[in-house]
């Protein structure tokens, strides 16, 4: 045989080999019929599925899942303040994870008129946020570059490529890690409204979350980083005619004691977004209203009856 046809041979060899791997796959991953998150977490996935079947908003909400609790969009639109609105907070939504969540797939998805920033210290601490960066950054859905552009594009057509990860550990595909990500998945589902906002009104406010939280403002300064990622985005997104507003969520005095500087920190936090807010040309909004630390379930959220006061009141004051 030819030089040729040993070459042909052996293509047509491996092309029948692949044909064979992509029917093996399809049959094992359609017997298994398994789960899996490929976005961020859990709850980024079901809102892109809820984004998804929505044709547009007035009003989509972002920020740390503080915000994501805080801003109930039933209440903006029955105060008047929006015709309709989504809540697309993300747990450990600080700037880096925001940004590119806002402009690459929420507000594509939904063409707001206007987009409400809800932000915290916790959204400028440089103690917080790598690891919520690395993660967002190392979704299949949301990594960058023209190899991960060509694995989704793939992933398309093919299962072996799309199922790879799940194929190469049988176990995933069965058994206790099937289950564990079925769990995550009812999990999310289980404190999501039906407009995105976060119902999970558990209470925890035991030594070990405090240290969590601790950890998360250790050695307080404000992350310049941060402070570049907010006003880059706000811009990208007042260049698409859009208008942005600020508004600053309450925390807990347990949690501003746990600040190194106390409320010094909190004030910090608040003058940076002032400044930006000064910069854009973008309002902020502080609610009127007093919250206690009975008024949160834990160190950074507000218990379900003073969600509601804090949203009609932020509502209120962007639609008086």
């Amino acid at each position: 045989m030819s030089r040729r046809g040993r070459a042909l041979t052996a293509l047509g060899v491996f092309v029948l080999g692949l044909v064979l791997l992509e029917m093996t796959a399809r049959v094992v991953v359609a017997s298994a019929d398994p789960a899996d998150v490929v976005w961020y977490d859990a709850s980024t996935q079901l809102r892109v599925e809820m984004l998804d079947e929505l044709e547009s908003v007035d009003v989509v909400f972002a920020g740390t899942s503080s915000a994501w609790q805080g801003l109930v969009p039933d209440l903006f639109v029955a105060h008047g303040a929006a015709e309709s609105a989504f809540n697309a907070g993300l747990a450990g939504g600080v700037p880096a994870v925001t940004s590119p969540w806002l402009l690459d797939e929420v507000v594509p998805r939904t063409d707001p008129d206007v987009v409400v920033w809800g932000l915290t210290s916790l959204d400028f601490s440089a103690a917080y946020g790598h690891t919520n960066e690395e993660a967002y950054d190392e979704a299949f859905e949301t990594r960058h570059g023209w190899l991960a552009d060509l694995d989704r594009a793939l992933s398309e057509v093919s299962e072996l490529v799309r199922s790879r990860r799940l194929l190469r550990n049988p176990s995933m595909l069965w058994g206790q890690a099937q289950d564990d990500i079925r769990a995550e998945l009812s999990e999310a589902a289980s404190i999501t409204g039906a407009h995105g906002e976060r119902l999970d009104f558990t209470e925890d406010v035991s030594p070990e979350r405090a240290a969590i939280m601790q950890a998360r403002v250790r050695d307080y300064e404000v992350d310049q980083h941060d402070v570049d990622l907010v006003g880059e985005t706000v811009r990208a997104l007042q260049a698409q005619g859009r208008t942005v507003v600020f508004v600053e969520i309450p925390f807990p005095e347990r949690f501003v004691r746990l600040h190194p500087n106390g409320a010094a920190d909190i004030d910090e936090a608040a003058d940076t977004i002032d400044a930006i807010a000064a910069e854009h040309g973008i309002t902020v909004v502080r609610s009127t209203e007093t919250f206690t630390d009975d008024d949160f379930v834990d160190f950074s959220h507000l218990s379900a009856e003073a969600a509601a006061r804090f949203s009609a009141d932020i509502a209120r004051q962007l639609h008086p």
